[in-house]
């Protein structure tokens, strides 16, 4: 039982998304190994690092855990049309996918988001279940040079 819930788009969807960034060639040659992995974890009324910054072009690992007593989301309204997405595991499977709107984990539950950003700016990210946002479900990744 795969207990995220993934909204995609097709490839050439993702592809009119991001204007043509999006870069199979790019996600295969990274060093997945030596990725950065930065742990997110949801906790009832916050997530934890709420505030983050990373380098535009490089691979990334998240590791988002729902630590609370409630299930969470994970969305955004620009951030993962700014990204390559490579895959989302966890230890039922993976699932290879190219372009998510959300990912939703239960209490208890973690993932793995592996992705490179490909444009800089300011994204801003939040829990869309009633109230949750407006109890501090809400954060912000700076994406630089």
């Amino acid at each position: 039982l795969l207990t995220l819930m993934i909204f995609s788009a097709s490839t050439l969807a993702h592809n009119a998304d991001l204007n043509g960034l999006y870069s199979p060639h790019e996600l295969n040659s990274a060093d997945w190994d030596n990725a950065q992995r930065i742990t997110i974890l949801f906790e009832d009324n916050n997530y934890e690092p709420d505030e983050l910054t990373l380098n535009k072009g490089k691979p990334y690992i998240f590791e988002l855990k729902n630590v609370g007593s409630r299930s969470h989301d994970f969305v955004d309204l620009h951030l993962f049309h700014n990204l390559s997405v490579k895959q989302i595991s966890s230890k039922y499977g993976h699932i290879k996918t190219h372009h998510i709107h959300s990912l939703y984990l239960k209490p208890g539950f973690d993932i793995e988001l592996y992705f490179i950003p490909h444009n800089t700016g300011e994204f801003e990210f939040f829990c869309s279940i009633k109230g949750h946002r407006d109890d501090g479900m809400e954060g912000f990744i700076n994406i630089i040079d």
